[in-house]
């Protein structure tokens, strides 16, 4: 008797968790703040991950040590981005944003284009555990292929859910 309400707490916690990081950009309701807070969050992946990575990547660096702390955090940062592109945040509501329209008309595509950032940055955290220079040179490329899957080049760049900065 007592198991039906312990699966139901389970599949609540479970559904709590997984739209806990959807929530979190949601907290503003003003579209300008919503957007302010977006581009914020977007801008830390190439000081707090990528420019390390790609150091790595391009040969640069050999000192992996840093490699799975920060694999991490791009994992669990990879998860919150969905969460940041709420429906009237793109260029019709705030002309500064960068957002194509694509994000809310191909919403499935956008969130499939996330998730598989989403999985790559979860295989980079996981071969980064095993501490092989090779393998995680080539992760890295994959996860960076992964995260063009919305955007064509970092910072500036354009693509199919970003328009490109001028």
């Amino acid at each position: 008797m007592i198991r039906k309400p312990l699966v139901a707490l389970a599949a609540l916690t479970c559904a709590g968790v997984l739209w806990m990081p959807m929530m979190e950009a949601r907290s503003a309701s003003d579209p300008a703040t919503i957007v302010k807070e977006r581009q914020d969050f977007m801008g830390t992946f190439w000081p707090s991950y990528l420019k390390e990575f790609a150091g790595i990547a391009k040969g640069a660096s050999t000192d992996i040590s840093g490699v799975p702390a920060k694999a991490a955090g791009l994992a669990a940062d990879a998860r919150k981005i969905v969460g940041y592109f709420p429906a009237g945040t793109g260029r019709d509501a705030v002309p500064k944003s960068r957002a194509r329209p694509e994000v809310w008309t191909d919403q499935a595509g956008f969130e499939a284009a996330a998730a598989a950032f989403v999985k790559e940055a979860d295989k980079l955290e996981a071969v980064a555990k095993e501490g092989k220079l090779e393998a995680i040179k080539a992760q890295i490329g994959a996860t960076a292929q992964a995260c063009f899957g919305c955007h064509e080049a970092p910072v500036k760049g354009g693509g199919k859910y970003r328009f490109e900065e001028k």
